[in-house]
């Protein structure tokens, strides 16, 4: 676990955040939501990836008939009457926002296995 405070490596800090579950249902839980924070991440980037290979296709788009709903759209079609909100900016705008919630993953992953082990001292010792 201390290999996983001090790591930069997804599987590393995910290993030890399993370590740091008590049961089987917090391992799991624990698992699903550093996926489910690291598919995020991924699909930002798809985004940007996907934005210079199909840009007409590919966008933050903003619809005026509902009340404020943006869709990140790639590879289908845009919705009907929407309109791009950032055109080529996507691509930056995703790729740094991808960025972002990694830190912040990775750092919230490690202030809890840290926030473990100091637990566990003070009981022990």
């Amino acid at each position: 676990m201390v290999q996983a405070e001090c790591s930069g490596s997804p599987l590393v800090i995910l290993q030890g955040l399993r370590h740091a579950s008590h049961s089987r249902l917090g391992r799991l839980f624990v698992s699903v939501l550093y996926f489910f924070g690291y598919a995020n991440v991924l699909a930002l980037w798809a985004a940007a990836i996907e934005k210079l290979f199909a840009p007409a296709r590919t966008g933050l788009w903003y619809t005026p008939e509902k009340i404020w709903s943006l869709n990140l759209v790639t590879g289908g079609e845009r919705p009907a009457g929407a309109r791009e909100l950032l055109g080529w900016w996507l691509v930056p705008v995703c790729l740094v926002a991808g960025w972002v919630l990694r830190y912040l993953i990775d750092r919230t992953a490690q202030w809890w296995i840290r926030r473990y082990r100091r637990s566990n001292k003070s009981q022990a010792g």
